[in-house]
This record gives C-alpha cells, sequence and structure tokens, in this order.
C-alpha cells in the first residue's frame, strides 16, 4: 500500500482469499476489505505506525460475498532512503478455519460444564437424601449397634461421605486453569483460611510476613488442603507452622505440624489421583493448582513425629511487598 491506503500490489493468494482478482484489488483502497472493527483500527494504526518496526494484529477482512476473513496480519512501515514513510508492507494468514474450530469448541464446553454443572447438583441432592434418610436410621435405633447390620451400615455411610467429596472435587478440578494466575499473600490466605474454617483446635504459628506469589486463584485451596490433611490424618497433632524463606533456588514455602506423619513409602503416593483417604484428593489437586504456575510441592516430614509439606517457588513467581 502506498501513503493513502491505496493497495499497489498483492499476490493471486491473497486476491482469491478475499473474492477478488488481482485487478479489482490493485488501485483500490486496502481499507474497504476490511469491516467496521478492522477499519477503525487500521486507519490507526496506518496513521501512527511508521517507526520501521515490524508488528502484528489480528484482523477480520470481508469477502466479495459478505463472508468474513478471520486473519492475522504483519505490518512493516516503508521508509525510503530519506526517511519518508511511503507505505506500508503487509503479509497476511488467513485462520478463518482455526477461529471458526476455537468458537466451536469454545461452545461445546460451554455445554459441558453446564450439563456437568447440573449432573453434579442432582448427583449431591441424592446423595444429601441417601445420607439423610441413615442418620434417620440411626436415630431411630432401626438397627442394633454392634450388629453387623450396625457395621454395615457405618460402611455404606462413608461410602457416601467418599462419593461426595470426590464430587465436590470434580467441581474444583474442573475451574482450574480457567481464570488467570494472580498474586496472593501467603500470611494473610493462612490466616484467614486458620480463623474461617474448624481448626481451632491446632495451635497455629504463621510466620509467613509480607510476601506474595504468583499462582492460580485456587491457591487458597491449597493452604486448606494443608490445614484440612493436618487435622484429618495428623491425629495426635497440636500444632502447626507455616514458614517462607528465600533461598538460592527461590522460594521455600514450608507447612509442619505435630502429628504422626507421612510413611516414607507413602510420601510421593499421596499425591497421585490413585491414593487417597477422606480429603486426600485435595493433595492431588492442589499440586495441580501449584503446576500451573510453575510451583512445586512435596513432603519431606519424620515419619511420626510429624508431616513436612515444601512448596517451592521459582524465581520471577514471587514478591516481598511491605507490611504483613
Amino acid at each position: 500500500m502506498d501513503s493513502a491506503g491505496i493497495t499497489t500490489f498483492v499476490n493471486p493468494s491473497m486476491a482469491k482469499v478475499l473474492g477478488y482478482t488481482v485487478e479489482e484489488v490493485v488501485g483500490s483502497s486496502f481499507f474497504n476489505f476490511m469491516d467496521e472493527e478492522g477499519l477503525e483500527k487500521a486507519k490507526l494504526l496506518f496513521k501512527n505506525d511508521r517507526k520501521g518496526e515490524i508488528k502484528k494484529y489480528d484482523f477480520k477482512f470481508v469477502r466479495s460475498d459478505g463472508r468474513k476473513i478471520y486473519t492475522i496480519i504483519a505490518t512493516s512501515p516503508l521508509i525510503d532512503s530519506k526517511g519518508k514513510f511511503t507505505g506500508v508492507l503487509a503479509l497476511i494468514n488467513d485462520i478463518t478455519e482455526r477461529y471458526l474450530a476455537e468458537k466451536s469448541l469454545e461452545e461445546v464446553n460451554k455445554k459441558l460444564n453446564l450439563l456437568s454443572n447440573i449432573t453434579r447438583h442432582d448427583i449431591l441432592n441424592q446423595i444429601t437424601a441417601a445420607a439423610g434418610y441413615l442418620e434417620l436410621m440411626e436415630l431411630d435405633k432401626a438397627i442394633p449397634p454392634g450388629t453387623t447390620a450396625d457395621k454395615y451400615l457405618e460402611k455404606v455411610s462413608g461410602i457416601i461421605e467418599t462419593i461426595k467429596q470426590q464430587i465436590q472435587f470434580t467441581a474444583y478440578y474442573k475451574n482450574l486453569g480457567e481464570q488467570r494466575p494472580d498474586w496472593f499473600n501467603i500470611g494473610r490466605i493462612v490466616a484467614e483460611t486458620y480463623r474461617n474454617n474448624a481448626f481451632e483446635h491446632i495451635k497455629l504459628k504463621n510466620n509467613v510476613k509480607s510476601v506474595e506469589v504468583l499462582a492460580d486463584p485456587l491457591f487458597e485451596k491449597v493452604i486448606y488442603t494443608l490445614f484440612d490433611n493436618a487435622s484429618v490424618h495428623g491425629e495426635k497433632i497440636s500444632h502447626i507452622i507455616f514458614n517462607a524463606e528465600e533461598t538460592k533456588n527461590g522460594l521455600l514455602i514450608t507447612c509442619e505440624d505435630d502429628g504422626t506423619g507421612i510413611p516414607d513409602d507413602a510420601k510421593e503416593k499421596i499425591f497421585k489421583r490413585e491414593y487417597y483417604k477422606n480429603s486426600g484428593l485435595g493433595l492431588f489437586l492442589s499440586k495441580g493448582i501449584l503446576a500451573m504456575t510453575g510451583l512445586k510441592i512435596r513432603e519431606t516430614g519424620q515419619f511420626g513425629e510429624g508431616a513436612r509439606f515444601e512448596i517451592s517457588v521459582p524465581e520471577g513467581k514471587y514478591r516481598f511487598t511491605n507490611g504483613n
């Protein structure tokens, strides 16, 4: 295009994409082939982008038959030997098929998510009803305590609770990565998680101050899981300690308790989908949440003396702040 936006050259491929002949395109304003949204953007870029840099933009063109063409366009201002702007060279990549496929996939995902949410809600309602009837049986003493039937009833109650937790877990896992990572104040989340949940039987020592991590918005679930895991499996637990220190490899966040700890042969298994007890699925989810921004978690405690979870945060994924 020349400095006025008139097309001075177009190859046959581009002319074919637009549905015109080369002769019909050459001599016409380049802006004539864009939709209204692209037109405003193109005029602004054509006016201001004259520094000789190659830049890429998303543009929609309109074919001769009215159909829209989705493209990525790379532009380079043409500058003569005197430094005068003489026009623009544009390289255009037609991504219409990819764009439409992605939009179609988005619609399918929306429908699947809606179906998943409805199904999850209905199943949880049925499970709640079943659990209610079991509780009524216990209150009415329909089954004498200590009998075989009573033991079976207890197992059924446990199975229903596990199914409930698994279904709730799928809701968390579905949301993983759906939102942009953000900065989270670790110490503040630790304090709020402790205060807002039933962990009063554990004494908290929160030594994490003035540091934030870049993580998936589900990061709060990770901190909750560390508390919950200690509360449910710690048995003799009385206190839990959170620390954060900068090392040569980045930031190291630790969560330690004085419970029973994790056996050596289970330290890696606890983060796998196949291995869980009650809320143990939360550790599998936590590993995935942290991995979204390059964070890692492992267990390094001494069995019999307590659990110790370490979260490794690489450089660039943490920052120190003023205040708490």
